[in-house]
């Protein structure tokens, strides 16, 4: 195995907590590793929204990939989501699937970084 390739997945690290608002989730980028396709739908605070969320495709999506993550969720709603290596490439894949599904939403530009 190539050493530089290990050492890339085991920085890897895509953390989302994600908060219901209204009929939709404002989604919130934690400070580590984001692939650049996901970065116009980012603020400069790191937040989308609105978002079109469905975690139990989000279950069906990691299981089929044996991909492994941590979903923790919040008492008040809101869950967080965990990924690491090639498991955070799985989650940003179902990410950038429910940010093209969600482009459709009012205010869905209203918040994305120029660029």
């Amino acid at each position: 195995m190539d050493p530089s390739g290990q050492s890339e997945s085991r920085e890897r690290l895509l953390n989302l907590f994600c908060s219901p608002l209204n009929e939709a989730w404002r989604v919130y980028l934690g400070p580590a590793w984001l692939p650049p396709y996901l970065s116009p739908f980012f603020d400069a605070d790191g937040e989308a929204y609105p978002v079109l969320l469905d975690f139990e495709e989000l279950d069906r999506q990691m299981q089929k990939q044996g991909a492994a993550f941590e979903k923790r969720v919040a008492k008040t709603g809101g869950i967080e989501l965990t990924a690491r290596g090639a498991s955070a490439k799985v989650l940003a894949t179902w990410l950038s699937t429910a940010f093209a599904s969600s482009t459709h939403l009012p205010g869905a530009n209203q918040g994305r970084a120029a660029g």
